[in-house]
């Protein structure tokens, strides 16, 4: 939509007018941008850097979220690629008084840096702007490049920008960076819970039958592991395939459905020739559209790589109410993984994923599903609401 039809609307006193920018559509946030565009009192606009998706390197594939990566159902417009016209777009922008909140994204990346120069020399404007980040303690960085980020976070702090944090570990970070816990908000990764678990509910009614033509087991209590992963060595494929593998030798059994693509795939492939291997089915890159089946098929989700800031297909998974086992390196295990109680949280690397695995198969049937229904309990706290609430409370 060209910039001028949005900054000629006519402006409702009673309305929150809101900026989001956004580096392209996605799969969890084009749903929440159509829901808050459906919810009262709130104005949303939104900008992208770029129109459709980019090829992603690490599942060499551009990733298929079909209709729910779709613009459709909000307000949005794409961004200059001159960067020259650029800068003009933040300066204009970012002064608007028609506004209320900006949402950058970060502000490591080119595009919010433009954005927030733009913004800084105005108190009125950083006192609407609020810069959303996901970096936690997790990602290692050399000290010289810790200091800087402490200088700068701590200085964006304290010239008035706000701050959104995806959950505990992310503002843990943000804390311990110099940042005000007061100008922190909480405003997570989301996806469509509603959908997904209303999806997942119908898959589970043809439960036997995915079963066995997912993973070719008719028995009802053999338990189904489930990671949607990329198969890349930041997730650490291989140490979860072969934990898998190792902790199911005496559960013959058990399989493990690996949903995924990336450059380690040969690797796996190899790894899944030995003894146990055939407990493995790998199932290659699927549409995000059908994954809701596969989640209906598993009794547990997986997720142990060696680095994962967030992991939004944890979110999917607790809005199926699968039970979780995952590692502390990944960071919505803070909000979404109590220890026993809806899953194992198990430390880093293959001897921890081992016993972790382990403990998930000797967990009785009744105590799986027990730890089910708390995880979707846990998926209230990442719903679509959160963000409307927050933002509601950015602009009181």
């Amino acid at each position: 939509m060209p910039i001028h039809k949005i900054h000629n609307r006519a402006r409702n006193s009673d309305e929150l007018r809101i900026l989001v920018v956004s580096q392209a559509p996605n799969q969890w946030q084009c749903p929440l941008f159509r829901y808050l565009a459906k919810e009262d009192g709130l104005k949303l606009e939104v900008a992208f850097q770029a129109p459709t998706t980019s090829f992603d390197p690490e599942i060499n594939n551009i990733p298929l979220w079909g209709e729910h990566g779709s613009r459709d159902g909000f307000l949005s417009l794409d961004l200059p690629r001159n960067y020259a016209s650029l800068v003009w777009w933040a300066i204009t922008n970012v002064r608007r008084r028609d506004l209320d909140l900006i949402i950058l994204p970060g502000w490591g990346i080119k595009l919010a840096r433009v954005l927030i120069l733009a913004s800084i020399t105005s108190r009125r404007v950083r006192k609407k702007t609020v810069i959303f980040t996901d970096s936690t303690d997790l990602t290692t960085r050399n000290r010289r490049r810790s200091i800087s980020r402490s200088v700068i976070l701590w200085g964006l702090s304290r010239v008035g920008f706000r701050f959104a944090a995806t959950g505990n570990a992310a503002r843990k970070h943000l804390v311990k960076n110099g940042v005000d816990n007061r100008s922190i908000f909480d405003m997570p990764y989301v996806v469509d819970n509603d959908r997904i678990a209303s999806e997942t509910n119908m898959w589970r009614l043809q439960r036997d039958e995915l079963r066995f033509h997912t993973a070719a087991v008719s028995h009802r209590d053999a338990p189904i592991f489930l990671a949607v992963t990329k198969l890349v060595q930041r997730e650490a494929p291989e140490h979860l395939v072969q934990s898998f593998i190792l902790a199911s030798k005496d559960f013959p059994s058990a399989r493990l459905l690996l949903v995924g693509d990336g450059s380690e795939r040969q690797r796996i492939e190899d790894i899944c020739r030995q003894p146990g291997g055939e407990r493995v089915i790998m199932l290659g890159y699927q549409p995000y559209a059908d994954l809701p089946r596969f989640y209906a098929a598993a009794d547990w989700f997986v997720h142990l790589p060696d680095l994962e800031p967030w992991g939004i297909s944890v979110n999917e998974a607790v809005a199926s109410a699968l039970p979780l086992l995952c590692s502390t390196r990944v960071g919505a295990t803070e909000d979404l993984l109590e220890n026993r109680v809806n899953g194992f949280l198990v430390g880093a690397g293959e001897t921890a994923a081992e016993i972790g695995f382990r403990e998930a198969l000797s967990t009785i049937p009744s105590k799986v599903e027990e730890m089910g229904a708390a995880s979707f309990k846990m998926s209230d706290c990442v719903h679509f609401r959160r963000w409307s609430d927050t933002l509601r409370k950015l602009a009181s």
